[in-house]
Parts: C-alpha cells; sequence; structure tokens
C-alpha cells in the first residue's frame, strides 16, 4: 500500500510540472480591477521567490500619484507592473538631463527643491521611476537596490526599451538584494536617501499588516540616518490613507531617530509637503535655514502643494490649496513631535508606535481596546478591510485551534485503556510540536536579513534544522538511556533557545560582511547544536510508548502534527503583539512543559529500565 501512494504521490507531482496548474486570480486583487479597463492584456509573466511578475498594459491606464492640479502637459499611457496580482509600480521612460517630468510636479520632488543631489541611493527602487527622475534633476551616481530579480530581469530585456535602457546608465549601478540587508553592507555616504511610496491611493486593506517590512523599522532608519552626508536628506513618500496611521507612524519613527541621534530640536530638521493624495517627508542631517524653507514655500505656491511641517510655519499655511476630511492630521503632527508623544501613543485609536527589528510589522496598526469604537465610527461590514491581514490570521489560528481540539480529543473515545495517564501524552508531544515550529519561523526570519534573500534563508534554516535534527533523532537511542540523560537534553535545549534569543541577533550582524559560502557555513555552525538536541527528545517519546503503550502512538504522532499546524499561526500573533524575543521564550517554555508533563508520565524513572 506504501509503495502504490508513493507512485501516486510521483505521478501526481510529475504532472503538475508538465501542466501546472491555472492560477484563479481573486476578485479583490488590484490585477482584476485593472483588466476591466480598455484592450487590458498581460504582455508578460515572470516566476521569482518573490512571486508571479506580470506586466499590464492598457490604453485607459495613467501613472500620476498625487500628480499637482498645475500639470498642463498629457500624461502618457504607461505599462505597469503587478506581483502577485497586487500593484507593483508603473513602467516610466528616462527623461533626459535637465527635461522635465510629470514627477517634478509631485510631492516626491521636494528632496530636489533645496540643491542638486549628486550621490543618490534609491531603497526598494522598484520599477525605476526614482532612477529616471533622479537623473533628470543632475544625479551623477545612482545605487538603486531592489530585491525582486524578475523586475530587474524585466527591465533590462523586455521593458528596456520602454525605460530608455535606464539600468544600463553608466551613473547607475543595481543590487539585487534585500534593501535592509544592503544597509548592513553598504559603507558609502549619500546626499539623498530615497525610500519606496508607503500604501497606496485610497488606503490598503491591511494585507501587509503581518508582513515583516524590515526596511521601515526604528533600526533600519537609524542606519539610514548614519548614511547621510552632513547635507543629505532621507525622503520618504506616503499616500494619504483615512483613517491616518501610515504618514503618522513614519513620522513618529523619524522623530524617535532623530532624538536617539542626539537632535535637540527636531522640528529644525524636518520638513513635509502635502498635495491632494500624497505627504512626502524629509530629514536632513543638519537644521533647515532660511533660505531652504523658503525654497520650499516657493515650491508649495508653484504646485499648489501645502508644507504640513517647517520650521517657522504659520497655521494659515497649512491647508491653503488642498483641504482634508480630517482636519486634526495637523494636531497629530504636532503631538508627535511634541514631548508627550508617549500619551498619543497611548491615546491614539491605532498602534503607530515605530516598529523595530524585533516587531517589524510597520502595517499592523491593530488595537484590541480600539476595536468596539472602530468598528461603531467606520460600520461592522467596513472596518474589517482596515485591518483586514491580521484579522485573517487571528480567524486561521481560531479554526486551526478547533480542528486541532476536535482531532486531539476525539480519538479518546476509541483508546480505552485503564490505569495510564494521558495528560502527560498531551502535554508532552504539543510542547514539541508548539515548541520546535517557535523556533524554526524565528530563525528563519533572523536569517533572512543575514542573506537577504527569504528562499536562501528558508533553505538554510530548514534543511539544516531537518538534517541535524534527524540525526539527533538517530543518536537519541544511544545518548538517552537513563532519566538523567533525558534531563540533560532537555537543560541543553531550553539553554540553547535563550541563548539564541539574546545572542543571534548581535552575532549575525557583526558577520553579515561575510562571503555567501562562509554565510552558509557559520548558519550550520550556529543552527546544528540546537537543532541537534531539538530532534531527539520526539524519538524518545515513541521509544517510551513502544511495548507499553503501542495504541497511543497514533495518537501521539497525531498530537505533534497538530500543535506544529497551530503554532505557526500563533507564532505569527505572537511576534506582532510582543515580538519575535517572546516567540523564542515561549519555546523554551513549552519544552519546559514538554519535560514537566513527561516527568511524572512517560519520563518516570522505571520507563528507562529496560534500557539500561
Amino acid at each position: 500500500m506504501l509503495i502504490v501512494a508513493t507512485l501516486l504521490s510521483g505521478l501526481a507531482a510529475v504532472f503538475s510540472l508538465i501542466r501546472p496548474p491555472v492560477l484563479i486570480l481573486s476578485e479583490f486583487k488590484g490585477l482584476s480591477r485593472a483588466l476591466h479597463l480598455p484592450d487590458a492584456r498581460i504582455s508578460h509573466e515572470r516566476s521569482s521567490p518573490y512571486g508571479l511578475m506580470q506586466i499590464f498594459s492598457s490604453p485607459a491606464l495613467r501613472y500620476a500619484p498625487g500628480l499637482s492640479l498645475t500639470y498642463q502637459e498629457r500624461i502618457p499611457v504607461r505599462k505597469s507592473v503587478f506581483n502577485n496580482g497586487e500593484w507593483f509600480g508603473a513602467v516610466v521612460p528616462r527623461q533626459e538631463k535637465e527635461q522635465e517630468t510629470f514627477l517634478d510636479y509631485t510631492t516626491g520632488a521636494l528632496p530636489y527643491v533645496l540643491e542638486t543631489r549628486r550621490r543618490v541611493l534609491i531603497l526598494d527602487a522598484g520599477t525605476g521611476s526614482l532612477i529616471s527622475q533622479a537623473l533628470s534633476r543632475g544625479a551623477l551616481q545612482i545605487t538603486a537596490v531592489e530585491p525582486h530579480p524578475a523586475i530587474l530581469s524585466f527591465l533590462s530585456s523586455e521593458l528596456a526599451g520602454e525605460t530608455g535602457d535606464l539600468f544600463h546608465h553608466p551613473s547607475v549601478s543595481i543590487r539585487n538584494l534585500s534593501s535592509r540587508t544592503f544597509l548592513f553592507l553598504d559603507k558609502s555616504q549619500y546626499d539623498l536617501i530615497l525610500l519606496p511610496t508607503i500604501d497606496a491611493f485610497g488606503g490598503a486593506s491591511g494585507l501587509q499588516a503581518v508582513r515583516e517590512q524590515y526596511l521601515l523599522t526604528r533600526e533600519a532608519f537609524r542606519q539610514i540616518w548614519r548614511k547621510l552626508t552632513p547635507r543629505g536628506v532621507i525622503s520618504i513618500t506616503c499616500w494619504m490613507d483615512y483613517p491616518l496611521r501610515h504618514p503618522l507612524k513614519i513620522l513618529a519613527t523619524l522623530a524617535e531617530v532623530l532624538e536617539e541621534e542626539g537632535i535637540g530640536n527636531i522640528r529644525d530638521h524636518l520638513a513635509a509637503v502635502r498635495g491632494w493624495g500624497t505627504v512626502t517627508i524629509l530629514a536632513k542631517k543638519t537644521p533647515l535655514h532660511t533660505a531652504e524653507t523658503e525654497k520650499i514655500r516657493r515650491f508649495c505656491r508653484i504646485l499648489l502643494f501645502d508644507p504640513a511641517l517647517l520650521p517657522g510655519l504659520r497655521t494659515a499655511e497649512r491647508m491653503r490649496f488642498n483641504g482634508l476630511q480630517d482636519g486634526r492630521f495637523f494636531l497629530y503632527l504636532d503631538a508627535i513631535l511634541s514631548p508627550s508623544r508617549e500619551r498619543f501613543y497611548a491615546d491614539y485609536a491605532f498602534n503607530i508606535r515605530p516598529a523595530t527589528d524585533n516587531r517589524p510589522y510597520f502595517s499592523q496598526f491593530l488595537r484590541w481596546r480600539s476595536i468596539p469604537d472602530l468598528a461603531g465610527l467606520y460600520g461592522a461590514r467596513t472596518f474589517p478591510f482596515l485591518e483586514a491581514g491580521y484579522l485573517l490570521v487571528l480567524l486561521t489560528l481560531l479554526q486551526v485551534v478547533i480542528i486541532a481540539v476536535i482531532l486531539i480529543m476525539l480519538p479518546l473515545h476509541f483508546l480505552r485503556r485503564e490505569g495510564e495517564c494521558r495528560i502527560s501524552v498531551l502535554l508532552y508531544f504539543s510542547g514539541l510540536g508548539i515548541g520546535y515550529m517557535f523556533v524554526e519561523i524565528v530563525l528563519i526570519q533572523r536569517f533572512l536579513l543575514y542573506f537577504g534573500n527569504p528562499i536562501y534563508a528558508a533553505a538554510a534554516v530548514i534543511s539544516c534544522m531537518l538534517v541535524c535534527s534527524g540525526i539527533g533523532s538517530l543518536l537519541s537511542a544511544r545518548w538517552i538511556r537513563k532519566r538523567v540523560h533525558a534531563l540533560t537534553v532537555f537543560t541543553l535545549i531550553i539553554l540553547l533557545i535563550l541563548l539564541h534569543s539574546l545572542l543571534l541577533t548581535p552575532v549575525l550582524q557583526s558577520t553579515i560582511a561575510l562571503p555567501p559560502a562562509a554565510k552558509i557555513i557559520f548558519s550550520l555552525l550556529l543552527i546544528a547544536p540546537a537543532a541537534l538536541v531539538m530532534g531527539m527528545p520526539f524519538p524518545l517519546g515513541i521509544r517510551l510508548l513502544t511495548g507499553t503503550a503501542d495504541q497511543d502512538i497514533p495518537w501521539a504522532w497525531g498530537i505533534n502534527s497538530c500543535l506544529s499546524v497551530v503554532s505557526a499561526a500563533l507564532a505569527t500573533v505572537v511576534a506582532v503583539e510582543l515580538g519575535f524575543v517572546w516567540v523564542m521564550v515561549l519555546a523554551a517554555v513549552a519544552y519546559c512543559i514538554t519535560f514537566l508533563g513527561g516527568w511524572t508520565g512517560l519520563l518516570r524513572p522505571e520507563a528507562f529500565r529496560r534500557f539500561s
């Protein structure tokens, strides 16, 4: 029977490779709505570890984010790029030097108003629109970092004609790796550092809430700040969302970083310009002087933008050309820059505290205590779409917990045996399932920054843990023959997990500049000891059940499998609410429960006598 099942599985795998299943596009994806435009079509597709990249075109498609109402030229048709069905960027042709482009009529042109930027760093460069703008504004050296290999391939080949061969320009240097990993590796300084546009027109559905965004953490902004030349600036553009979240969180992150860097009056280093749809926030290494603030005011007057933050700004200037649905926006900005920032964080309906490397969920804004008020304010049907991503994780967790309880408790009706407590079996194997998965998930996240690629990180962690845990399983019969040996193994597991939670991140950051081959070897050395001993308790438990409670062995496997599935969703919830350090701490607690649960049951002294 096993041979037949193996053959059928192999045939199914081969058939899926020869004729892959057709992916059905969700009606809630941006591409699904774009395909309703006249003569819409997808001209190219390419898969990568980051998803399915598709080139979309339609004669009705225009791209001009937050364009000034003073722009009089015709907005040309653009091709656009979608990744996994969601908007990724528009294909913008390269302009000649000093040739005006429609991007100069957006709030994103703010950093070029002050002075010419010779050395520019563009993080998560996407389709290259910011590269095109930087070249047209006189940048001499542009470093563009983009982790998606598929878009780099498109822009260097199929779309090279559309972009004016932008990526082969002698002033442009392309780096294909995670932007955050690049910040760890790069030692250069820049006159201007540009981050990608945050959120989307009209706001998003909150599906990014459980996505780790290491480029938008407080630690990342501190690295960016330290890469600026003495007159350098950071610039980041956000869509104006409602309710207000993204611009507030960006400003809060910048404010805290500037204070950590010893800046006294942070208002003197910040400027923000708002249009009808976007706001661009700028942070300058040195204080903005009077001539620069006048340049910003003139920029706003010409393009009908409003300054939202500026040294010496008057209240009347803030809403001269563009009205706001919620005029409290400016009160919120002032509160974030005031000494009472912590009080504002506590009182605001959404979580706008800066994300950190320990909790890198920039787009997670949900606060439990605010749910009733928000549901009443926005309606029970509308509110879930504000924070859909996190709510989906919570619903998934609830579903798998219910299913796991049913699958664990139902077999007890058929397993009738007197004189044996099954609580020990339940605690032992459930703790193993939770603890192992918690550790694996955190290690993947930590090594993601180390390798700069999610595929490399997942491959390194999962393969190393499976191989080393398998070796540990093989050795467990030889090494664990007495009760004291089991105590030693569990003590080692708990200590190694706690050491990883405290020391792994600084160790990885100090060795991140190693060559790729050396990184792989070093990763194996870091992961192998913990994985080796973590592979021992499960076969030990099965061995202790063999011959004394054989009918409980399938149940033990089922407990471990169910709790492994539950722990995947549970780890995400814990990471969002408490951070990755607490996920590791709870993994150690899970192994403690495993040990304590088995100490009076599976691991009782008489159970080991037959192994002596």
